[in-house]
C-alpha cells in the first residue's frame, strides 16, 4: 500500500515499481500487474529519472525474481539505444536535406561580397600635423632700440675733434698715434687686472691647502694620542 501511494503521488524513482512488482511475486498476484510494474520501472530507469544507482539497490534481490526483473531491464536498455540511434539518424538526415538550400541561399551573398569590397573608398592618408601660424596681432611688440653711435675714438673715419692741431702734417703728435697709445694702455690695464685675479686665486688655493694640511695633521695627532692612551 505504501508503494502504491508513492506511485500514485507521482514519484520518479523506478525502484518503487520494482519493489512493488517483487512484492506482488511473493504475494502470488497475477503476472499482468508484475510485468506492468517491471516494464514501467525499467522505462523510467532508461530515461534517467531518479538519478540514483538502481543496481546497488537491487543487490540483495537474487534468484529467479532477479532474473525476471533483469530481463525487463535489458529489453528497456536495448529499446533506449535504438531510440537514440533513430533520433541521431533523423537529425543528420535533416541536416543533409537542408544543406543544399542553405548553400543556395548563401551563393548570392558570396558573389556580391567582392564587388562590395571593391567599392569601399581607400582611407585618406594623414598629413603631418601642422600648427596654425600665429597672427600678427598675437605677437608681442618688440621695442625698437635706439641706434648706437660708435665712439669717436674707435671710428677711424670720423672727423677729428676740434681744438687739436691735426691739420699740421709736420706736427710732433699725430692723432692716430694717440689712439693707438690709448688702446695699448687699456690692454695693459686689463692684463694687469687679469694677473691680479690669478694671483688672488692662487693665494686662496694655497690658504685652503694649508688649512686642509692642518686639519689632517690635527687628525693624525688625535689618532696618535688615542692610540697611546689605549682607547
Amino acid at each position: 500500500d505504501a508503494l502504491t501511494a508513492a506511485i500514485e503521488a507521482g514519484t520518479l524513482d523506478p525502484r518503487a515499481y520494482y519493489y512493488r512488482g517483487l512484492t506482488s511475486i511473493k504475494l502470488g498476484k497475477i503476472d499482468d500487474e508484475i510485468n506492468g510494474d517491471f516494464a514501467e520501472g525499467s522505462s523510467r530507469e532508461t530515461m534517467g529519472r531518479g538519478g540514483i544507482s538502481i543496481s546497488r539497490s537491487l543487490e540483495r534481490v537474487q534468484g529467479r525474481d532477479r532474473q525476471r526483473l533483469e530481463a525487463y531491464r535489458q529489453r528497456a536498455r536495448v529499446a533506449a539505444v535504438q531510440r537514440d540511434e533513430a533520433a541521431i539518424r533523423q537529425r543528420y538526415i535533416g541536416v543533409e536535406e537542408t544543406a543544399p538550400d542553405i548553400l543556395r541561399r548563401r551563393v548570392p551573398n558570396a558573389a556580391t561580397t567582392p564587388a562590395e569590397a571593391l567599392n569601399v573608398p581607400a582611407p585618406k592618408p594623414r598629413g603631418p600635423a601642422t600648427r596654425p601660424a600665429p597672427k600678427a596681432s598675437d605677437l608681442p611688440a618688440t621695442p625698437r632700440k635706439a641706434p648706437v653711435e660708435p665712439p669717436a675714438e674707435d671710428d677711424p673715419f670720423s672727423a677729428p675733434p676740434s681744438g687739436r692741431a691735426t691739420d699740421d702734417p709736420f706736427g710732433d703728435e699725430p692723432l692716430r698715434d694717440d689712439r693707438l697709445d690709448q688702446r695699448d694702455e687699456r690692454m695693459e690695464e686689463s692684463a694687469a687686472e687679469t694677473d691680479d685675479g690669478f694671483d688672488q686665486r692662487d693665494r686662496t688655493s694655497e690658504e685652503a691647502a694649508a688649512e686642509l694640511d692642518d686639519s689632517f695633521d690635527q687628525r693624525d695627532a688625535q689618532q696618535e694620542r688615542e692610540a697611546a692612551g689605549g682607547f
